[in-house]
């Protein structure tokens, strides 16, 4: 019998010891990988939170406003504070250009240019997709010119300085501005606009792709040819001049009426209709 228990005992330890590095392992990987749970969650999220920083209040923040006897020169832009003393003082202090924009987050303002009190708010609502680049476009530039030195708490900061549901959603909306800009970059590297000369009294367009800017480097001469370019959602068409890699198998792209279709320049006399430039 006693050996029975012992040799349970001895089971139930070794099961412990097995289930206890387990943990410790599991742990000891949290550990090895923090670094890169910390850069993903900075990094892809824009730096929302995770750094040292203050919580303010609208009441404690309008308290950095640079007025004499003030706590110093602030501003927040999308719920994060920025101390913009020294090279910010010739804008922001008081009496100086954008001093309205001093101890508050006066984002909408930025992108409307409604500097009454009634147009200094916080939020972006309403605003599209062009206007919520140039909102990435502000962050990046405070990100990188000013210091950031804390949160403000309320429509995208909560009371321990974490993104609130509202912040989230517009770093989503960040995330589809630059996938816009990163197709339209792409747009204007494989259909780049021909060079136009539009004789209006002729009812002519000499289109040409014979410059600098239609080869793509030294390393690659690729020769690039006009042709119609029917770009997707709009009407029309304009002059591309495009590879001839990408000419084949290819909707988007349409021979130019009445032109040579091997010259890399053509005098073009035909249908103007839906052509834009």
């Amino acid at each position: 019998m006693a050996t029975r228990k012992t040799v349970l005992l001895v089971t139930a330890t070794l099961l412990t010891v097995v289930i206890i590095e387990k943990y410790i392992l599991n742990f000891q990987s949290i550990l090895a990988n923090l670094p890169f749970l910390v850069n993903i969650f900075g990094q892809q999220n824009g730096n929302l939170s995770g750094s040292t920083g203050d919580l303010f209040t609208a009441d404690s923040l309008r308290l950095y406003d640079g007025s004499e006897g003030s706590k110093g020169l602030h501003l927040a832009f999308l719920g994060r504070v920025y101390d913009v003393s020294g090279k910010g003082d010739k804008f922001y202090k008081p009496g100086e250009g954008y001093s309205f924009f001093a101890g508050r987050d006066g984002t909408r303002a930025f992108i409307t240019g409604e500097f009454k009190e009634e147009g200094l708010k916080d939020d972006v609502d309403g605003f599209n997709l062009i206007q919520m680049g140039e909102v990435m476009d502000w962050v990046e530039f405070y990100e990188k010119d000013y210091k950031h030195v804390g949160f403000l708490q309320g429509r995208y900061y909560n009371h321990i300085g974490q993104p609130t549901k509202e912040r989230l959603r517009i770093e989503k909306v960040f995330h589809e501005v630059r996938s816009a800009r990163e197709a339209k970059e792409e747009e204007r590297r494989r259909y780049p606009y021909c060079d136009v000369d539009i004789h209006e009294y002729l009812k002519k367009v000499t289109m040409a792709c014979v410059k600098r800017r239609h080869v793509d480097d030294a390393s690659n001469p690729a020769i690039r040819l006009p042709r119609k370019y029917f770009k997707p959602d709009v009407a029309g068409w304009r002059c591309a001049c495009v590879e001839t890699k990408y000419l084949t198998n290819n909707d988007l792209i349409g021979e130019i009426d009445g032109c040579d279709q091997q010259t890399r320049e053509c005098l073009f006399t035909g249908d103007f209709t839906g052509f834009y430039n």
